[in-house]
């Protein structure tokens, strides 16, 4: 075989197996099974770092993605709910002037994306507050 054709399988190969085990639907977040619809109003107060402050029962944790990108799991299916975020201080302290928006999550269904960013648009780390309601 050319080593063309050997870097050619490789890829596709390796293309299988992250779409089938590391990105396919519910199952990013390592848990098997169809989630059933979360219901009611989930909320968590995320620190800068990704480590959760506080959260409702259902929220199960919290990925750290990249700079002012964090990705937050739930229960169940919040596919169909609707997501506000803002940033925040997790303390009493003055918030810092910084925004936050929240979107469903790409490859998880049980998931939220955050990404918040500063006056200029510029993602950077912060805490904040998301509430999912379903």
């Amino acid at each position: 075989m050319s080593r063309k054709i050997l870097i050619t399988a490789g890829a596709t190969a390796i293309a299988g197996i992250t779409l089938g085990f590391g990105l396919g639907g519910a199952y990013a977040s390592g848990r098997s099974g169809t989630p059933k619809p979360q219901k009611g109003t989930i909320w968590a107060v995320v620190n800068a770092d990704g480590t959760l402050a506080r959260q409702s029962e259902d929220i199960t944790g919290v990925v750290h993605v990249a700079p002012g990108q964090y990705r937050v799991s739930a229960r169940g299916d919040v596919r169909n709910c609707a997501y506000v975020a803002t940033g925040g201080d997790v303390g009493l302290g003055v918030p810092p002037r910084t925004y936050a928006d929240a979107a469903q999550g790409l490859f998880d269904s049980r998931g939220a994306f955050v990404e918040t960013y500063d006056s200029t648009g510029t993602r950077v780390d912060s805490d904040f507050y998301l509430a999912i309601l379903c």
